[in-house]
């Protein structure tokens, strides 16, 4: 029966089931060749839209006018196709909000797979937009906060509004006039102002009453809280200015010039005034507390300085380390209190109190010296 069934062929339930296998396979092969065949297009319209924009941005460099494929083309800045792989051309589109690259992908599911290959890629109706850059924003005066001059009506000319920058720069203000202002971050190499008055003005943490300044330079300005009710500068220098006290407040501070390496406080108060004609001139300075009622100085040169606490009617301090001191002449209206002092060379010309001088003392007991002797040849004194 067997060798009957093979002479004579196979059964149909044997045909069937040999058509169906190869039914299978033409079946996997057609649909692995077709998803091949998309993803060849897919990685196509990436290479492509990828070219096209930098094609873009090349003839952005030097082209101020708007561009196409074929433009890009002729330019030899694009050497790829100018349809996509789905047969719809490339197209550039200069929009407002920005200049962008679309490219066919048939449906949304296509593109979805490009976008996600792309940066700043979008789909659209199975379109993939490619975001290439910001147009350049072309400005007028009337988009700017201003106000036109009236010359016989000069009250008009003052504006009092909330002003908000969003992240935006103030270049060239001759004048500033604010019952608050606050700023996150202050940053500045060169800082030229003709008057600055502010009722309340918070950087990080600073306020101010009233902070006039013909030129001020600074390199690096750090501050936790200043609170200032006037300051008048002609001319301030700092190449490292860095206050990291809690508190420093100042009812009066008039300076001509201020040159100073670095300058740190954990208190510092000015109760009415403190003037400086010439010059101070500190490698550094540590101040604890520092409290004066009147203080001048025409030059003050400091090595290092450093006490814990010292004022002006009272100086008062536990310790005092000076590597050199050197006055012609000391004169302290108060009261002078020094636990300990330590200093290398101290060299005055004379030392003067309220009733008499070290050089007077000296005198008299010169003096005296010369009368014990002379008692003591004659014989008068033992």
């Amino acid at each position: 029966m067997v060798n009957q069934r093979r002479n004579n062929g196979y059964s149909l339930f044997e045909l069937i089931i040999v058509l169906s296998f190869v039914g299978a396979i033409l079946t996997f092969t057609v649909k692995f060749t077709a998803n091949q065949q998309q993803n060849s297009r897919v990685q196509l319209l990436v290479s492509d839209l990828s070219d096209l924009k930098d094609a873009v941005y090349s003839a952005g460099k030097y082209l101020d006018h708007e561009v196409m494929p074929e433009q890009l083309v002729s330019e030899q800045l694009y050497f790829g196709d100018l349809d996509s792989p789905w047969g719809e051309p490339y197209q550039i589109e200069y929009t407002e909000y920005g200049t962008y690259v679309t490219g066919f992908a048939k449906s949304n599911q296509f593109a979805a797979r490009v976008a996600k290959q792309l940066p700043a890629a979008e789909v659209e109706n199975g379109w993939v937009k490619l975001f290439i850059h910001r147009p350049n924003l072309q400005l007028d005066v009337s988009q700017f906060l201003h106000r036109e001059l009236i010359t016989d009506r000069p009250y008009l000319n003052q504006m009092n509004t909330d002003l908000d920058m969003q992240g935006n720069n103030i270049f060239d203000a001759q004048e500033l006039t604010a019952n608050q202002s606050e700023f996150t971050n202050v940053s500045a190499n060169t800082a030229w102002l003709s008057n600055l008055v502010s009722e309340d003005t918070v950087a990080g943490s600073l306020s101010a009453t009233n902070v006039t300044s013909d030129t001020a330079a600074f390199t690096n300005a750090q501050a936790d809280f200043l609170a200032v009710s006037e300051l008048s500068v002609s001319d301030l220098f700092a190449e490292n200015l860095s206050v990291s006290a809690p508190l420093i407040s100042v009812q009066n501070l008039q300076i001509n010039n201020l040159q100073g390496s670095s300058l740190t406080a954990e208190e510092l108060s000015v109760a009415h005034q403190l003037s400086v004609s010439n010059a101070i001139q500190a490698n550094n300075a540590h101040f604890y507390t520092f409290e004066t009622q009147n203080l001048d100085v025409q030059n003050a040169t400091l090595q290092t300085l450093s006490a814990d606490e010292l004022s002006s009617d009272s100086v008062v301090a536990n310790s005092i380390n000076v590597n050199s001191f050197s006055a012609n002449q000391l004169d302290i209206s108060g009261n002078l209190q020094v636990s300990q002092l330590n200093a290398n060379t101290i060299i005055a010309s004379d030392f003067v109190t309220a009733t008499s001088s070290l050089v007077a003392v000296q005198k008299l007991a010169a003096k005296l010296d010369s009368l014990w002797l002379q008692c003591t040849v004659d014989g008068g004194c033992q």
